[in-house]
């Protein structure tokens, strides 16, 4: 085998490690992708129910009705039965 034969011949095998290189670089990043999103469409985020503050009064509204005995407590909380009726207790009563 001559120079330029040996030549061609270790040419030619380069290119083909390089093309199965290639195919299995390529191959190994796929899997890892795939495994990624099945990672990620697996792991669903778990909503917890959101919770609020609800002020104390408020809470057993179902059980009293509202006049009489949600008002008297909202008229000894000046602040809060003006927040409620966007009035003061005095104009409430004036009307």
């Amino acid at each position: 085998m001559d120079y330029n034969n040996q030549y061609k011949y270790i040419e030619q095998y380069r290119h083909t490690v390089a093309i199965a290189v290639a195919a299995e670089i390529r191959r190994r990043r796929i899997a890892v992708a795939t495994a990624i999103m099945l990672l990620l469409k697996k792991k669903k985020k778990t909503y917890k129910k959101k919770k609020y503050w609800v002020a104390p009064i408020f809470e057993n509204r179902n059980e009293h009705s509202f006049f009489f005995a949600s008002v008297p407590k909202l008229i000894l909380e000046d602040i809060r039965f003006h927040n409620y009726f966007r009035m003061t207790a005095t104009q409430l009563e004036e009307l």
